[in-house]
C-alpha cells in the first residue's frame, strides 16, 4: 500500500513540473466540451485504435495496381513507428496518464492501461499521413487533417498530456519519411520488377510457341 501511495505521490511531483499541460488539459474539459464534440471525438479517437484505420487504409491500397507501394509503405511505417512507441519508448519512460491521476475527472471511454508518452494514436496517425502526402500531394491535406482530429481527441479525451500527442506526431513524420525514403523506393523497385519478369516470362512463352509453329 505504501509503494503505491509513494507512486501516485511522485506521479503528481512529476506532473506539478508540467503544470502547462495541465492547464491545456483543464482548459479543454472547461471551454470546449459540449455533446456534439463527445460524440465526434469519441468516434474519432476510435478510428485510430490501434492504427484500424489506417492498417485497413493500407490493406485496401494493396489492391491498387497504382497505390500497391504505398500501402506497403504505410503499413512498413506503422510497423515501425509501433515498435518504436509502444514497444521502446513507452516503458522505457513510463508516464503516467493525466485520466490516471486526475481521476475526478469522467472520461467517455475506457480508461487506457498502457503508459502515455508517446501518444500512440498521434504516432500512427501522423506515420501514415506523412506516408501518404509524399506519395500523392492531394492525399496531404485530408489525411493530416484527419491525423490532427484524433490526435486532438487523446487531449479531449483526458487520456494523454499535450507533450504525448507533440512528440507521438513527430515521431510518426518521422518513421513515415523514413518509411518513403528508404522503403517507398524497393517497393516500387521490386512491384516494377516483378512486372517486368512476367512480361518478359510471357514473351519467352510466346517465342517457344511461334518456334514450334
Amino acid at each position: 500500500m505504501c509503494k503505491i501511495e509513494y507512486s501516485k505521490e511522485r506521479e503528481k511531483n512529476v506532473a506539478a513540473f508540467f503544470e502547462w499541460e495541465w492547464n491545456i488539459l483543464n482548459g479543454i474539459q472547461v471551454h470546449l466540451r459540449c455533446g456534439f464534440l463527445d460524440v465526434l471525438l469519441t468516434f474519432v479517437t476510435r478510428l485510430g485504435n490501434f492504427g484500424a484505420f489506417w492498417i485497413t487504409l493500407g490493406m485496401l491500397l494493396l489492391f491498387s495496381r497504382k497505390y500497391r507501394a504505398a500501402g506497403l509503405t504505410l503499413l512498413s511505417a506503422l510497423a515501425v513507428g509501433t515498435l518504436v512507441g509502444n514497444v521502446v519508448v513507452k516503458p522505457l519512460v513510463a508516464r503516467a496518464r493525466p485520466s490516471w491521476i486526475a481521476q475526478e475527472v469522467q472520461l467517455l471511454i475506457a480508461n487506457p492501461r498502457d503508459y502515455s508518452f508517446p501518444s500512440g494514436h498521434s504516432l500512427s496517425s501522423f506515420a501514415a499521413a506523412t506516408v501518404l502526402a509524399f506519395r500523392d500531394r492531394r492525399f496531404a491535406v485530408p489525411t493530416f487533417a484527419l491525423a490532427t482530429l484524433i490526435a486532438f481527441s487523446r487531449l479531449y479525451l483526458y487520456v494523454h498530456f499535450p507533450s504525448d500527442v507533440l512528440v507521438g506526431a513527430v515521431l510518426g513524420f518521422l518513421a513515415g519519411y523514413a518509411a518513403h525514403r528508404f522503403l517507398a523506393p524497393r517497393f516500387e523497385t521490386l512491384l516494377a520488377g516483378g512486372k517486368k519478369g512476367d512480361k518478359s516470362h510471357g514473351e519467352g512463352e510466346s517465342e517457344k510457341t511461334e518456334g514450334k509453329e
